[in-house]
């Protein structure tokens, strides 16, 4: 009997609902069960659809991927293979069964058949996960990179079947669920979709950036900081697979190279593989943490690697991780901006800040290279100053002997809030003066050279000390020995000496720039010694392999200021430097242009070669460099007019910028050098010309102090020359040039010129004119002046008037009647 035709019946329905079927009132509610009937009928139904129940049975109950039911077996072994980060990059071409169940799979057949199959899968996982020997696929490397781009794409599309599957699936699972059931499924099927999302743009990142697993990043980091590597095999590693390194085996690689460079491998800095590793490092200097990217600038300052770049890039990096910066930290990246003379003016002063903040970690090295640094950079940072010199006053008697020399090096330049601490050093090495060795002892004396304090009592004590000992100094202690007693001739003069036969008998052992340094420093003392600057000559010329461009420069500058030309030592050096002039400095480019003309040595190709460089690296010129320059091709009479504007105009410019930017005799060379041009281009605007009235005043106020020197020797001569009956004007100025000369005969434009020792050269065994000389005595020559010279030396040789007037009428007189 039907419910709806009875009366009474009371039934209740599967769901433990009671309805009465005659009862108008409730029969929405048999309606109602009867629908929830229909509903138990179709899941019923589902029973038969066993994919689409597993399916529900995962997103209802949030299962992880691993444990899907077997119906799933391709997902669950695709998840697998990426959970355990298989290599496909490696997987060798002959893998044909794997191959094609994955095409075959992909393709849309029946997953019923695949499970036929799967025996094969399993087979082939279990082989890779067992350890294959990884060598053997590396060497199938070439082949397998196809392979994996074809596997990449399949994964893309099974990425997007399987989020676009799963999307389906859920909204219609959600639909016979209750509101909180709809809610938690569709907050575990987005977490689902997120995880998948986030594994796949790891694989993207992953396959873009193209970095090798981890098992292959540890073998090549184990290769880099292996005892057996060198400098070769990192470099072939890093051109060959540097692309794929992750941040740990490029830091690695980095570290490797400062670790190897400095002295031992000069070449480094010139290697293009190293211009390579610091392009990758500006690309992923975002990759480095506070500590690493301390380490890389220390690496690249340590081969001398001064390109800009990358010193900016991690200057600006390295400003937002400054919080992280510890004491060693700070210390090396300000020694390495200092040894690269990089000037990040901002980046410096906010790592000041820093350093301020923890300065009571900093350990005694720490202090003394952050001082260093930051005084010879000149960066001014007042509070680290005074923060600095308190702690070193703090911690004097804890540093080492060796410490001393180091920290007034450091302290030196942070002006006189500094002198009671160099005084406190300076008494406490007195007092500890038998303990320096050697070096140590050479070392303090050169680190009080340049300070302010008064030193007279250490530099005593130290002479007396070192004075027995100088046989056992080696050689590069005494050059810095004389280094540091060069402007102490007055006193020292004795000292010096015995410095410079030590010097002589260890010749032989000198390194090119202590050679270069211990002639320098004997030029400036202006000592008398031929016979070490002989052996200086004779030891160079021997090794000018060994010598770089500054060894070059500052060789090139102590034989011109003490006036010796050194003729095979010169011309060894103009055939040894004409290919590495392109390193040069600056100011090496302008002190060898200067030695060179001074010493009037003829050298047409490399001055030539000076010139081209100088125009392309004008902008780094500064004012006094290109002065010397200029001045120096004005000696030699070389080029066009269009050089010396050039120079001269960019001189100009730094003029106007710089209100000190010349000494008097710096604009006294200046006006030599307007002489000339006047006289060679005078058709041609000189740049400088604006200054004429000052050039000449400085010009002339050299001239007159030069003059004083020997004024009773050029009385004497003057009056021998009114004796004889030669009318003359002292100290005559020419009236449109201003040039002095010592005595004229204005009318018949006759010029005696006296001269003294320093206005000339040794040349061997005989003197000849210094090339400032005869650059003036040139210019008066080219203005129609006819000129005698006279020399002190032979001129004291004269015992009497009558020997002096005779003298005269022999040289002089005879000399202007025959021009």
């Amino acid at each position: 009997m039907h419910p709806r035709d009875t009366r009474g019946y009371d039934d209740r329905d599967s769901s433990g609902n009671r309805y009465i079927a005659n009862d108008r009132s409730n029969r929405r509610d048999y309606d109602h069960n009867r629908n929830a009937r229909r509903y138990e009928d179709r899941n019923s139904y589902r029973d038969h659809d066993r994919v689409t129940r597993r399916d529900d049975e995962h997103y209802r109950n949030a299962r992880d991927r691993d444990r899907r039911e077997p119906a799933d077996r391709v997902t669950r072994r695709d998840d697998e293979q990426y959970r355990n980060v298989r290599d496909r990059d490696h997987r060798e071409p002959n893998d044909r069964y794997h191959r094609q169940d994955d095409e075959h799979y992909r393709s849309g057949r029946d997953r019923d058949h695949r499970e036929s199959t799967d025996r094969y899968h399993r087979q082939d996982d279990d082989q890779y996960r067992s350890g294959r020997d990884r060598d053997h696929r590396e060497s199938t490397h070439a082949l397998n990179d196809r392979s994996t781009k074809r596997d990449d794409e399949r994964y893309d599309r099974r990425y997007a079947q399987d989020a676009d599957y799963k999307q389906r699936n859920f909204e219609d699972d959600v639909r016979y669920e209750s509101e909180s059931q709809r809610i938690d499924t569709r907050r575990r099927a987005r977490d689902n979709l997120e995880a998948c999302d986030e594994r796949h743009e790891k694989r993207i990142r992953y396959d873009e950036q193209q970095i090798a697993p981890e098992w292959q990043q540890a073998k090549w980091t184990r290769l880099i900081n292996s005892r057996d590597s060198s400098p070769t095999t990192v470099f072939s590693l890093f051109t060959a697979e540097g692309h794929r390194f992750d941040t740990q085996s490029l830091f690695s690689t980095v570290a490797f190279v400062g670790k190897n460079g400095g002295k031992s491998n000069k070449f480094l800095s010139y290697d293009n593989r190293v211009k390579k590793l610091a392009k990758t490092c500006i690309d992923r200097v975002n990759e480095f943490d506070a500590a690493q990217l301390a380490t890389v600038s220390w690496a690249f300052s340590n081969i001398r690697f001064e390109e800009s770049d990358l010193f900016e890039a991690i200057a600006s990096n390295a400003m937002r991780k400054l919080d992280a910066f510890q004491a060693r930290d700070i210390s090396a990246t300000a020694w390495a901006f200092y040894s690269c003379n990089i000037q990040a003016i901002p980046f410096l002063h906010a790592m000041a800040d820093r350093a301020l903040c923890i300065l009571d970690s900093f350990s005694n090295a720490d202090l003394r290279k952050t001082a260093t640094a930051y005084t010879k950079l000149e960066i001014k940072v007042p509070a680290l100053y005074t923060a600095l010199i308190d702690t070193f006053q703090k911690k004097l008697n804890e540093f080492k002997l060796f410490d001393v020399p180091n920290i007034v090096t450091a302290v030196a330049f942070m002006g006189d809030d500094a002198n009671s601490l160099l005084i406190a050093c300076s008494d406490y090495a007195r007092t500890n003066l038998n303990s320096f060795n050697h070096e140590d002892i050479s070392l303090l004396a050169l680190a009080f050279k340049d300070t302010n304090i008064e030193k007279s009592n250490l530099f005593s004590a130290i002479s007396q000390n070192a004075m027995p000992k100088l046989k056992q100094f080696s050689a590069h202690s005494l050059a810095n020995m004389a280094c540091a007693f060069e402007n102490e001739v007055n006193q020292q003069s004795e000292f010096l000496m015995a410095i410079a036969d030590a010097a002589i008998i260890k010749i032989n052992d000198f390194q090119a720039k202590f050679l270069a340094k211990l002639a320098f420093a004997f030029a400036i003392s202006k000592l008398e010694v031929p016979n070490l600057f002989e052996a200086i000559g004779n030891a160079a010329t021997d090794t000018l392999m060994y010598f770089d461009v500054e060894a070059f420069a500052k060789i090139s500058i102590a034989f011109a200021k003490a006036g010796i030309k050194a003729s095979n030592l010169f011309n060894a050096i103009a055939n040894a430097i004409q290919n590495k002039l392109k390193e040069c400095s600056p100011q090496a480019l302008a002190d060898i242009a200067w030695a060179f003309a001074t010493l009037r040595i003829e050298a047409h190709e490399v001055f030539c070669k000076i010139a081209d460089i100088v125009q392309q690296k004008l902008k780094d010129f500064k004012p006094k460099d290109l002065i010397n320059t200029s001045w120096s091709f004005a000696c030699v009479g070389l080029l066009e007019s269009d050089f010396f504007i050039t120079l001269l105009t960019a001189a100009a410019t730094q003029i106007a910028q710089q209100d000190d930017a010349f000494s008097d005799y710096d604009m006294a060379q200046i006006y030599m050098i307007f002489l000339y041009f006047k006289l060679k281009f005078p058709e041609k605007t000189f740049p400088l010309s604006h200054l004429h009235d000052s050039l000449q005043s400085a010009y002339q106020k050299i001239r007159k102090a030069h003059s004083s020197s020997f004024a009773h020797h050029k009385n004497n001569v003057s009056s021998a020359l009114t004796r004889i009956g030669w009318a003359h004007v002292s100290d005559y100025l020419t009236p449109s040039e201003g040039i002095m000369i010592d005595m004229a005969q204005t009318d018949s434009k006759q010029a005696i010129e006296f001269q003294v020792p320093s206005q000339y050269i040794k040349d061997h065994s005989s003197m000849v004119e210094s090339g400032s000389t005869f650059f003036k005595n040139r210019l008066l020559k080219g203005l129609g002046w006819t000129i005698v010279t006279l020399t002190c030396w032979e001129w004291e040789n004269l015992e009497n008037e009558d020997a002096q007037d005779d003298y005269l009428k022999q040289q002089i007189l005879v000399s202007f009647s025959s021009s």
